[in-house]
């Protein structure tokens, strides 16, 4: 969501299968259940889904803030709010939605607007993530609440997965605790919390995300996944083959 272009180009052709790559996965079912829990949402709440998606999780937040509640959502890239708009019209709920096309670090929105706001597996596409929580704390209300989820990056500095990881995202992404320490270290939250937890992605769909890239049709970050790949393979290493369960990491903060 910020690195502008190569972003919005990546999930635009990602958009078409997306729905399809999420709902492969065993354990996305209860990545929502935790957002969900997590959020404490009630009814007539508003939340703000940043980086909205295809508006899976957006829509569980929404059945539990009832008619009166309401989301916005916001999203770089204009294919997969299409995608979102036809999955909120099917589930009723388009009353209660505001979608935006935009860079959501670009983006201007009210002072004290939200009650909740989330930000699933893009907060590590922010250039100036202390900048962005500065936005995110400027739109909740008083004790309203954040919740981060992302891709941890691996504890272990020698592995290959750590390495590329940094190639490819360099300090936007961190361990759960590294997370924790930077929110705190903020100082614009409180009651700063961090949970790990693993998700689980069947063998080939990795594979066909990864087929995708390598076609020409992942941006930005595709060619800076493969030059990820290029590079340790340079060094004399052999690819691993692409794995099946990722560390993610839940972090909740108050304002």
């Amino acid at each position: 969501m910020t690195r502008g272009v190569g972003t919005q180009t990546f999930f635009d052709n990602l958009s078409e299968n997306y729905d399809d790559y999420l709902s492969s996965m065993d354990s996305y079912g209860a990545i929502v259940q935790t957002i969900r829990e997590k959020t404490s949402v009630q009814e007539k709440d508003t939340v703000l889904d940043i980086g909205i998606g295809t508006g899976r999780i957006a829509i569980a937040l929404a059945r539990l803030c009832g008619k009166d509640g309401k989301v916005i959502g916001i999203d770089i890239s204009s294919r997969m709010l299409q995608v979102a708009r036809q999955n909120i019209e099917e589930a009723g709920l388009s009353d209660m939605f505001e979608l935006y096309e935009g860079n959501a670090e670009d983006f201007s929105l009210k002072e004290d607007l939200a009650d909740i706001v989330v930000c699933a597996s893009v907060f590590r596409y922010f250039q100036d993530q202390k900048e962005m929580l500065s936005k995110i704390h400027r739109v909740l209300k008083s004790g309203g609440r954040l919740v981060l989820l992302d891709i941890s990056l691996p504890e272990n500095p020698e592995s290959f997965r750590y390495k590329v990881s940094k190639i490819i995202w360099g300090n936007t992404i961190r361990t759960p605790d590294e997370m924790r320490s930077f929110i705190e270290e903020c100082k614009l939250f409180r009651n700063v919390e961090t949970e790990k937890k693993t998700l689980s992605v069947p063998p080939g769909t990795r594979e066909k995300i990864i087929a995708k890239i390598s076609e020409g049709s992942g941006g930005e970050i595709g060619q800076r996944i493969q030059e990820a790949f290029a590079k340790h393979i340079a060094e004399g290493n052999e690819l691993e083959p692409p794995p099946t369960e990722f560390d993610f990491h839940v972090t909740t903060a108050i304002k």
